[in-house]
């Protein structure tokens, strides 16, 4: 949410909104925002990267190759249909916004 915070607020150029004054010092460092979520998840991405390993251990180095594949072919079929999706939705909004779509050129 700090990060929403930060490119509403930064970016929107009217800090004359009255509720937004309580925020504004938060939203200036909306970056701490940004690295806290990527150290989090390479934390928690290495966590489980290394219970995968530890699980195929005793399999060779075969077993790895194949847990690894396995565990990022889990990984791409749970974010590749979110990604698509806001992808469209992008999309249709920014269509909607300019009365054009990219497939009419």
């Amino acid at each position: 949410l700090w990060v929403v915070m930060y490119h509403s607020l930064w970016f929107s150029n009217d800090w004359s909104v009255t509720w937004t004054k309580p925020f504004r010092h938060l939203s200036a460092m909306g970056w701490c925002g940004v690295s806290m979520f990527l150290a989090l998840s390479g934390f928690l991405m290495s966590l489980v990267l290394e219970h995968v390993l530890k699980k195929s251990s005793g399999t060779g180095i075969r077993g790895h190759l194949l847990a690894l594949a396995s565990w990022f072919t889990f990984r791409f079929a749970r974010i590749w249909p979110v990604y698509a999706a806001a992808v469209f939705i992008s999309q249709v909004i920014v269509a909607r916004i300019e009365r054009r779509t990219w497939w009419s050129g």
